[in-house]
């Protein structure tokens, strides 16, 4: 170990995923649990999702725990449409004290498992209302919809012709239920609730919803983003989607019809689809391609428009094309589709839509100024300089487990402002 570097043998942390799907918010986490493992910290995972435990690291190399899983809640006239992040927290039951008491419970049960030294956390709302008026420090990470700037008395609007499903007080009054219970105090504001003594935002800015707003630096994520190279003359496709897409089946049912090349990865429970593709001559992975190695081999993306896909498509010059099932994933398409290297695409539900979409993918795959488009905006990241975000990660948790006073700031600034004025 370089003696310039902190050495954190025996540290626990503890790596924490509560909400979202996929491996976005898995893999940055892993990949910086392995960089502080080699500075001897323990990493502990406590994830949603444990069909991903194949994407955190070898068998054994990390303990594993399945994180609390939010009850099934549906908020009578919630919007769809997200108006704040108030809204993602509106449309899990944060509002409902018995069902944000239920996940602190799960929360403070893990925590007092795991009696970690400090908590890496990742979309973890009901998380952090449980490490309120708790020692441990805390590092939120995460993709720039996860992480709403704080700056402001609010929390900042996604959109501005509508307005959130419940006002923040209502949110923050459920906090102050759930916290009372345990004899702690609350913030005053629901956006001193989603503090951390240290917070990283992964991507690009071209793609933040909350640009306009963010003063806090946006930094490269902690998977290398791929290089650009020049596409491949033949139309071929790179295919990322995952069993919850409606009418899968169909979709790839048509992409072998088409004179294309298309290499796969298929996520989830598809049935047999990676065994008829393969069958067809086309190429499939059976775990998540690195796609920093993909990408330069392929023409064009077809997703679901995750926040990391559609990063690394731009990074790569490849033009994308999305199928979009949730809030996030369609401010990811409006957001690529502004800088004109992005199309929508919705699965086919019958055979005259089937034939739709044959045009559709094939306009898209000759559509020569998003080519360019692409290339350009490749070209752009290229020259850039962003900063690191698995360095500066690395750094925040060192900086974390090394202060003389470990009692977390986070704590500190809570109570400083539970305070009247």
């Amino acid at each position: 170990m370089n003696p310039s570097t902190p050495d954190l043998t025996a540290k626990s942390i503890l790596f924490a995923w509560e909400l979202g799907a996929n491996l976005g918010h898995i893999k940055p986490m892993s990949a910086l649990a392995r960089a502080l493992s080699l500075r001897g910290a323990r990493a502990t995972f406590a994830v949603r999702d444990l069909t991903n435990v194949r994407q955190i690291g070898k068998r054994g190399e990390f303990s594993i725990l399945q994180a609390p899983v939010w009850p099934d809640h549906e908020h009578k006239g919630h919007n769809p449409v997200f108006a704040s992040y108030a809204d993602v927290l509106t449309g899990i039951g944060f509002a409902d004290p018995n069902k944000l008491g239920a996940v602190v419970d799960a929360w403070e049960a893990v925590l007092d498992l795991v009696k970690p030294d400090i908590v890496v956390a990742d979309h973890a709302p009901a998380l952090q209302v449980a490490l309120l008026g708790r020692p441990q420090p805390l590092v939120l990470v995460g993709t720039p919809f996860t992480m709403p700037p704080l700056n402001l008395d609010r929390l900042p609007p996604i959109r501005a012709d509508q307005a959130p499903a419940l006002p923040e007080a209502r949110l923050l009054q459920s906090v102050k239920s759930v916290l009372a219970l345990r004899g702690r105090q609350s913030p005053a504001r629901l956006v001193d609730v989603l503090k951390a003594d240290e917070r990283l935002t992964f991507g690009l800015p071209e793609l933040d919803p909350y640009r306009a707003y963010r003063q806090e630096p946006v930094l490269l994520p902690p998977e290398p983003l791929p290089a650009f190279v020049a596409p491949p003359l033949k139309p071929r496709l790179f295919v990322y989607a995952g069993a919850e897409v409606p009418h899968l089946e169909k979709i790839i049912q048509v992409l072998v019809t088409m004179d294309i090349d298309v290499v796969a990865y298929l996520r989830g429970d598809v049935g047999p689809l990676p065994h008829f593709l393969k069958h067809r001559g086309h190429e499939v992975f059976d775990t998540p391609p690195p796609l920093n190695e993909i990408l330069p081999r392929v023409s064009h993306v077809l997703s679901q428009g995750g926040a990391f896909t559609c990063q690394a498509a731009l990074a790569a010059g490849r033009p994308h094309l999305i199928m979009p099932l949730h809030n996030e994933t369609e401010l990811n398409l409006m957001n690529s589709g502004a800088l004109g290297v992005a199309r929508r695409m919705d699965p086919p539900k019958n055979e005259k839509e089937e034939k739709a979409m044959i045009k559709k993918i094939d306009a898209f795959l000759t559509d020569a100024q998003m080519m360019q488009n692409a290339r350009q905006w490749a070209m752009t990241l290229q020259t850039r300089q962003q900063p690191d975000g698995l360095g500066a990660a690395v750094a925040a948790v060192e900086r974390c487990l090394t202060r003389d006073q470990m009692r977390s700031s986070r704590l500190r600034s809570a109570a400083a402002a539970a305070q009247p004025s």
